[in-house]
């Protein structure tokens, strides 16, 4: 039948339509027979719309429609001719679908996406889908496939791939698959890696003493027995090499291990060999953690920044036996490059260190080392530092419990800065992006209240000349100016000398407390005459040049020039040959219209709030300062304990993540701080405060490991106390900072006594670092550990993974194709073995359109009286309307007033013919001639009329009528002329 009903109980309303009946034949309410069957039909036909929409009435096809969605794997471990081969066989296979099927492509690798819809005809090309090709979720296919399928179709998967998942759950999908009624066919993709030489992993003990012995293990996998070379590292640093010989299968080796320095160290494993064909898999990593004295390293932008700090913390610090440190001075050519060796320090003190020493990379360190793995900050202050060292909008800046940017200062201090971008030949042709990037890296170290303009060689108007291309403006929000200097696009000038002039002029104009000019250029512009350097350095304008790629090297004329310019200018000159060096240039030159945030004038700093800081200082005896740097104070949980006489913080310090962070904006040496070197509290007052952001040393016999499964990292803490005993119900408070140096917080939950479990995502390539903070009975304190991923787990598994792929298939009842039958077996692909499928289609909505509108008529039809005539009348209008119907024959109409007219004229025709043959003389009856029959030719003058034959009476003759009474009127106006009336 090809009707279904969901609610079949409502067709029991079609009970009513014989009752329906019965009444209508009762109780005509005075209808003819007619109307009243075409009242009963349409009360009929409304009845059982009713009883079809109640009853939710569908129309049911059959279809053997089929669609295929084919999911193609692209991760790494796919070669690229492997994967050719299958979208050939796609394509193939494709030509045999019937008009009855579609097709689709779904591509995955660590993520799915939908290449193609459902369609017909089918052809696989070029992929256009962008998916992480660093791990393979088969179940993230699957899953998607299955929500791709249209309804009412039989639905078949082709899998295609080497069946090696790293992430989700293929088996679990593969049974979903079964439940939807889903086939999943199985092209396995053949790997043919014979030779690969697998470096697995590197373990180390998570945790060791200071001077104790412990083995590195190296673990390598081969799938031959050949020789090789293994070499091990330490944080870089090589440690050992070592010719080994490696059978089929797994090989340990062991490296002997010996640490006498406290601190986090990573060793890596590499592996070489002349027969390997994926050297991407030959490296690995392992983490270790020495336990020791906390460390504290001191950076500072001179030897003369931290002559007088460095031995007295030396002197408060490590002379202390129990709760000391050892200290430790870097210069800025040896600041730590990575998170991890940030992690040997559990302190970090910058002195009067300026933005641009570090890279953006290095500056999310420094907060993230904060935050999220503990350590403490220490910013000291001096002209190079906080906003006036450009750390304005850096992440550093978030770390810190001041703020660079003074807005609720009444009287702000503020700067100008004019950029000249000259187009930069770099090799690369991306001279005017980075031009672009750096101008924009300048603009981000500025406050909203300083002031910046862009100059260059343009082309507006279509003429090409130098001009204001950005005109200089109050920096604001940031984001208009940013984007205004993405879309320049400077051109090649021929002289400095108009350009420099015009940003003279246009500083002269801003009032601002310090005015700044930085050139960017190859050097090929020749330098501008004297009157206009003496316009610079009268208006006190100052001036910096920045060379990229400048032509003849530094040793050439276009440096020497551009030298001699910023020499004449009061600024620095710049030699870049890396681009990527060019933000930090360009964050300390911004940073010197930031220097009106310095306050040089004597003061005597006020304690506001006591602190662990001043432990045992009293409020009155600070000496005075001789100046300081202007921030601004964060709300709470920020807390100042010592201001300057401008209300300005000199002191602050807060809980920042998991460290701790201070901010003291006055320096350490004998400029701003002469009389505080000589104070017998100075040693006193630094000791606390570094010591105060240290992390602590963990109690007790409490270890961290950190694994790696799949794409997922796992954390185990094991917490003993020092009578080996199992300490339950610590608060723990974890972070896992991955190679973005993205933190994920650790939600740990006690699995079993004294052990602490969490996870997090580990599917990135790189080094992942996870600080565990914890507060118990024993007291607080922190633990380190880390895990490395050093290369994708698409180079870990080298041949076809066919126990995964075949199990997949003898789920769902699909099938495995052979690699080696694929064009005999292509036809099969679009085979319809399964059940054909009903499709309904509801049909209650049109039934109760349906009802509504008969609804109307069947109340018309028994309120409205409307005779038989009066129907046909309208259907003959209608026939007469409609060019498409047959028309009737064309009848004459007599109306009835006009047969009574007719009748009354040839009465008074009559009566008129008879006065007048009464009243006419004998000679006029016998001149008159005789009515004329109707039919017959007229009386001829010539021969006379022959006798007239008899004839029928014609039924109507209308004109000889009207010619006949007109001769009668005028025979009669005629006689009545005679007789003179």
């Amino acid at each position: 039948m090809p009707f279904s009903f969901v609610t079949p109980v409502a067709l029991a309303l079609l009970a009513v339509i014989p009752l329906a009946w019965w009444l209508a034949s009762r109780s005509r309410s005075g209808l003819d027979r007619w109307r009243s069957g075409i009242a009963t039909t349409l009360r009929t036909l409304i009845l059982l719309a009713l009883a079809g929409a109640i009853a939710e009435t569908q129309w049911v096809r059959s279809s053997d429609e089929l669609v295929l969605i084919a999911c193609l794997d692209v991760s790494k471990s796919i070669p690229e001719a492997r994967a050719k081969e299958a979208r050939e066989f796609l394509t193939e296979a494709a030509k045999r679908m019937t008009e009855h099927d579609k097709a689709s492509l779904i591509v995955f690798g660590g993520e799915a996406s939908m290449e193609t819809a459902p369609t017909r005809p089918f052809e696989v090309g070029q992929i256009a889908s962008i998916v992480p090709r660093d791990h393979t979720d088969i179940s993230s296919a699957l899953r998607l496939a299955l929500a791709a399928f249209p309804e009412g179709v039989q639905r078949r998967v082709l899998l295609i791939s080497d069946g090696n998942a790293s992430r989700g759950d293929a088996i679990a999908e593969a049974r979903a698959a079964k439940a939807a009624g889903v086939r999943i066919d199985v092209y396995p993709v053949p790997l043919d890696q014979k030779r690969d030489i697998l470096c697995e992993a590197v373990v180390c003990p998570s945790e060791v003493k200071k001077n104790e012995s412990f083995d590195a293990k190296v673990i390598v996998r081969s799938e031959e027995e050949t020789e090789a070379t293994i070499t091990l590292f330490r944080n870089g640093q090589l440690v050992g090499r070592e010719p080994v010989h490696l059978v089929k299968g797994k090989n340990a080796f062991l490296f002997p291990q010996k640490v006498v320095d406290q601190g986090m160290y990573e060793y890596q494993a590499v592996i070489e060999t002349g027969t390997d064909k994926v050297p991407e898999n030959n490296r690995a990593s392992g983490f270790s953690y020495v336990q020791g004295k906390p460390r504290v390293l001191v950076l500072a932008g001179s030897d003369a920044d931290a002559q007088f700090l460095v031995p007295a913390l030396k002197q408060e610090i490590e002379a202390v036996a129990e709760g000391g440190a050892n200290v430790e001075y870097r210069s800025l050519a040896n600041i730590p490059q990575s998170l991890a060796e940030f992690q040997n320090y559990d302190g970090l003190v910058l002195v009067n260190v300026n933005a641009g020493s570090f890279s953006p990379a290095q500056l999310q360190m420094l907060e993230s080392n904060v935050h999220d793995l503990g350590i403490g900050l220490v910013m000291v202050g001096g002209d190079d530092s906080f906003g006036a060292g450009g750390y304005l909008g850096t992440p550093v800046e978030r770390a810190l419990p001041v703020t660079m940017d003074l807005k609720q200062r009444e009287v702000m201090p503020n700067g100008a800065l004019a950029v000249v971008l000259h187009t930069c030949e770099l090799s690369d042709g991306r001279g005017n992006y980075w031009a672009k990037k750096i101008t924009q890296a300048a603009v981000e170290r500025l406050s909203s209240q300083d002031y910046a303009g862009v100059l260059d060689y343009g082309g507006t108007g279509g003429r090409w000349g130098e001009e204001w291309a950005i005109p200089m403006q109050l920096v604001g929000t940031k984001s208009g100016l940013l984007q205004a200097i993405a879309g320049l696009s400077p051109g090649d000038m021929p002289s400095f000398h108009t350009i420099l002039d015009m940003a003279e002029k246009g500083l002269k104009k801003v009032n601002a407390a310090l005015k700044h000019i930085i050139i960017i250029t190859d050097g090929d512009p020749s330098p501008p005459t004297g009157n206009v350097m003496a316009n610079l350095r009268a208006g006190k304008v100052t001036l910096s040049t920045v060379l990229i790629d400048a032509h003849g090297g530094r040793a050439g004329p276009c440096y020497q020039a551009m030298k001699k310019l910023a020499d004449e200018g009061g600024g620095s000159a710049y030699f870049c040959d890396d681009p990527n060096h060019l933000p930090q240039i360009f964050v300390k030159e911004a940073a010197l219209v930031r220097k009106g945030l310095l306050f040089e004038e004597e003061f005597k700093p006020k304690m506001v709030s006591s602190s662990e800081l001043l432990r045992g200082i009293p409020s009155g005896s600070f000496p005075s300062l001789k100046g300081y740097v202007a921030t601004t104070a964060k709300p709470a949980p920020a807390e100042v304990s010592i201001i300057s006489h401008h209300q300005d913080p000199v002191l602050a310090q807060w809980q920042y993540g998991l460290g701790k962070s201070v901010a003291f904006t006055s320096d350490a040496k004998n400029r701003w701080a002469a009389n505080w070197v000589s104070w017998d509290a100075y040693a006193k007052f630094w000791g606390q405060v570094v010591r105060w952001t240290i992390r602590t040393a963990p109690p007790g016999q409490y270890r961290v490991t950190t694994t790696v499964q799949g794409s997922t990292g796992k954390v185990v803490l094991d917490a003993i106390d020092p009578e080996g005993r199992f300490v339950n119900f610590l608060t723990l408070k974890g972070v896992a900072v991955g190679p973005k140096l993205e933190g994920e917080d650790l939600q740990f939950q006690q699995v079993a006594p004294g052990r602490y479990e969490a996870q997090f995502d580990a599917s990135k390539v790189g080094s992942y670092l996870v600080n565990v903070g914890y507060q118990g009975p024993e007291g607080s304190g922190y633990h380190a550990s880390g895990v490395a991923i050093p290369y994708s787990p698409e180079y870990k598994d080298q041949t076809t993974n066919m126990g995964t792929l075949e199990q997949i298939a003898e789920i769902t009842r699909g099938k495995v194709f052979r690699p080696d039958r694929l064009r005999q077996e292509q036809s099969s692909l679009f085979r319809h073995d399964q059940k054909a499928f009903q499709r309904s289609q509801p049909l209650w909505p049109w039934l109760l359109v349906f009802a509504a509108c008969l609804f109307p008529l069947d109340i018309a039809v028994r309120r409205v009286i409307i005779e038989k005539k009066d129907m046909m009348a309208a259907w003959e209008k209608v026939r007469e309307r409609l060019p498409v119907l047959p028309k009737p024959a064309l009848v004459e109409k007599v109306d009835a007033r006009l047969s009574a007219l007719l009748s009354r004229k040839k009465a008074v025709r009559e009566e008129m013919e008879g006065r007048r043959v009464f009243n006419a003389t004998p000679e006029e009856l016998d001149k008159a001639p005789p009515p004329p029959i109707a039919g017959a030719p007229p009386p001829s003058a010539a021969s006379p009329a022959p006798p007239a034959a008899p004839a029928a009476p014609p039924p109507t003759a209308k004109k000889d009528d009207v010619d006949y009474t007109a001769r009668l009127l005028e025979a009669k106006r005629r006689a009545k002329k005679d007789k003179g009336v």
